[in-house]
C-alpha cells in the first residue's frame, strides 16, 4: 500500500489552474502593486492572496506528501541566488518590506518551476499564448474605442514623451510593451501547429500595437531576440555559441544606443533630457552602490519603502518620485550588492545559456523560442527593472524559459514516480 501511494501521479488540473491564475495576476499586477499611499511599500492583499493560491495549488498538484522529492524543482544556481536574497533581509533597511518581497519572489519562482517540471512546456505555452492574445485584443479595442483610458494623455516627470502612446487596459506602456513583444516571439517560433494565417494576423496586430505603444525598449529588444532565435534555429556552424553571444551583446548595445539618441554619436549622455532622464536615476544607484558595494540596501529596500529610502539622500527632484531604477542590473547591484548580482546573473544568464548551447540541436524550434524569450527578458532589464523582481511580466516569462531549459536536464532533478502498469502474463 505504501508503495502504491508513493507512486501516485501528480494532479495536472490544479497545476494548470495555478498557471492560469499566475499569468492573469502577472498581467494584472500593475493594478495591484500596492495598497494605501504610493511609495510606502505596502503590499496588495488581493495580489498576495492570489499568489498564495497559486503556490498552494502548485504544492497540492505536486503531491509532495507521497514523494517529498517532488519539491526539489528549482535549479541549484537559482536556489543559491535566492539564498543570498533571503540573507540580505538581515541587513535590509526595511526588513518587513524586504521579507514580503522576497517571499513573493520565491513563491512565484518555485510555482513556475513546479508547474513546468510536472506538466511540461506545451500546455503552459498554449495557455500563455491564448491569454496574451486575449489581452492584445482587449488592449487594441480599448485604445481605439476608449482613448481616454487606453492612450496616455499626460507626460510623467521621467518620461516627457508619453502623450499619445497606447497602453490599453494596462496602466503604462512599459507594462503593455513586453506582453506584445513576448506574444510575437511565441507566434514566430515553435508555432508550427498554429495555422499560418492566424500566426501572421497575431504577429501583425501585436507589432502594430507595439509600434503605437512607443515602447522603445520592448521594440528594440524583440528585434534582437528574433535575430538570436533565428540564429539558434538555423545556424549550424561550430562557432554557434560565440556568434550568438556576440550578436546578443551587439544587439543590446545597439538597442540602448538607438534609445538614447536618434543620433547616438552626438549629444550629452548626462543631459537630463536624454534617455528620458535615466542617466540621473542610474547615477543615484551607482553612487549608493559605491558606498555599499558588498551588501547593498537589502533586497527590495531601495525604492518605494517610504521617506527613509536611500533615493532621498542620493538624488533630488523628480528622480525621487520614480519607483524603479529602470535598469534591473543596477537595481540589484544597489540592493543585494556585487555578490548578489553575480549570483543572479550566473543563475539567470550564464547557466541557462550554456545549457541551451549544449543542447542546441535537440529541438531547434523549441530552443529558438526559449532562447528568444530568455534574451528578450534579460535584455529588457537594460532600461527597465524586472530581474528577480516578484511578478514583473518579463521576470515571470524569464523564469518560464529557464524552467523549460532546466527540464532538458531532467537527470538533474528527482523525477516524480509514475504509477506502474501491471501487464497480464
Amino acid at each position: 500500500m505504501a508503495t502504491e501511494t508513493a507512486q501516485l501521479p501528480i494532479r495536472r488540473g490544479p497545476l494548470l489552474l495555478a498557471w492560469v491564475i499566475l499569468i492573469i495576476f502577472c498581467l494584472l499586477g500593475p493594478f495591484m502593486s500596492y495598497s494605501g499611499l504610493p511609495g510606502t511599500g505596502e503590499g496588495s492583499p488581493v495580489r498576495q492572496a492570489g499568489y498564495l493560491t497559486v503556490f498552494g495549488l502548485a504544492i497540492y498538484g505536486s503531491r509532495p506528501l507521497v514523494d517529498p522529492k517532488r519539491l526539489l524543482v528549482v535549479p541549484i544556481a537559482i536556489c543559491v541566488a535566492l539564498l543570498w536574497v533571503w540573507l540580505s533581509i538581515a541587513w535590509a533597511l526595511e526588513p518587513g518590506i524586504a521579507f514580503r518581497r522576497a517571499f513573493l519572489t520565491t513563491t512565484i519562482i518555485w510555482s513556475i518551476f513546479a508547474i513546468v517540471r510536472r506538466v511540461g512546456v506545451d500546455q503552459p505555452l498554449m495557455i500563455a499564448r491564448a491569454l496574451l492574445v486575449a489581452l492584445l485584443l482587449i488592449n487594441i479595442a480599448v485604445s481605439i474605442l476608449f482613448p481616454e483610458m487606453g492612450v496616455h494623455s499626460v507626460n510623467e516627470p521621467a518620461d516627457k514623451g508619453l502623450i499619445g502612446d497606447w497602453r490599453g487596459i494596462m496602466t503604462h506602456k512599459n507594462f503593455a510593451g513586453p506582453t506584445v513583444a513576448i506574444l510575437i516571439l511565441m507566434f514566430l517560433f515553435d508555432a508550427r501547429r498554429i495555422p499560418m494565417a492566424l500566426r501572421i494576423i497575431v504577429i501583425a496586430a501585436a507589432s502594430y500595437f507595439l509600434y503605437r505603444s512607443g515602447s522603445k525598449t520592448s521594440a528594440g529588444m524583440v528585434v534582437c531576440a528574433i535575430a538570436i532565435g533565428a540564429l539558434f534555429q538555423y545556424y549550424k556552424g561550430r562557432a554557434k555559441g560565440f556568434i550568438i553571444s556576440l550578436t546578443a551583446l551587439a544587439g543590446i548595445a545597439g538597442a540602448i544606443a538607438v534609445y538614447i539618441y536618434k543620433d547616438p554619436l552626438s549629444g550629452n549622455f548626462t543631459d537630463e533630457r536624454s534617455f528620458t532622464g535615466r542617466p540621473l536615476i542610474w547615477k543615484a544607484l551607482v553612487d549608493y552602490w559605491s558606498d555599499n558595494p558588498w551588501l547593498g540596501s537589502g533586497y527590495g529596500s531601495f525604492w518605494n519603502i517610504g521617506p527613509q529610502g536611500p533615493i532621498y539622500r542620493y538624488a533630488t527632484g523628480w528622480v525621487t518620485e520614480v519607483a524603479t531604477g529602470h535598469n534591473g542590473f543596477l537595481d540589484l547591484l544597489a540592493t543585494v550588492g556585487l555578490p548578489g548580482l553575480v549570483l543572479i546573473v550566473i543563475a539567470t544568464v550564464i547557466v541557462p545559456i550554456v545549457t541551451l548551447i549544449r543542447k542546441a540541436d535537440s529541438n531547434a524550434p523549441r530552443n529558438a523560442l526559449i532562447v528568444s524569450i530568455l534574451f528578450f527578458c534579460i535584455g529588457h532589464n537594460a532600461t527597465e527593472s524586472t530581474l528577480f523582481d516578484r511578478d514583473g511580466i518579463p521576470q515571470v516569462f524569464l523564469m518560464f524559459a529557464i524552467a523549460a531549459i532546466a527540464a532538458m536536464d531532467s537527470n538533474r532533478f528527482p523525477k516524480a514516480k509514475r504509477p506502474s502498469v501491471s501487464r497480464a502474463p
